[in-house]
């Protein structure tokens, strides 16, 4: 959740210095931390997906003979899914929001 927070800073931290930087001429800073921020992402969309991630816990679970309440739990609360990107989402109601 902080790195989420973090990323939508560092978009916002970005977008300001290209349009109005602190120090004159130095608005190639802001194209620098975006793409600071953009490889940051990307080595996300390489993870694996939360539903597939949750499945090898509770498989790893049984193979231990130990209770998958964790993982079982973790899928109630984020009723989560990858869309076709792999990108984690999350469902709330009618609406989705991407974590990233």
């Amino acid at each position: 959740m902080v790195e989420a927070f973090s990323l939508r800073g560092l978009s916002r931290l970005a977008e300001s210095w290209r349009v109005d930087p602190p120090f004159p001429k130095d608005n190639e800073f802001g194209t620098a931390i975006a793409d600071y921020r953009q490889n940051i992402i990307q080595r996300y969309t390489g993870l694996v997906p939360i539903q597939d991630y949750l499945r090898q816990w509770e498989a790893s679970c049984a193979e231990l003979q130990v209770s998958p309440a964790l993982p079982t739990r973790l899928r109630e609360i984020l009723h989560s899914r990858s869309d076709e990107s792999g990108v984690c989402v999350r469902r709330i109601g009618k609406s989705t929001f991407d974590w990233i």
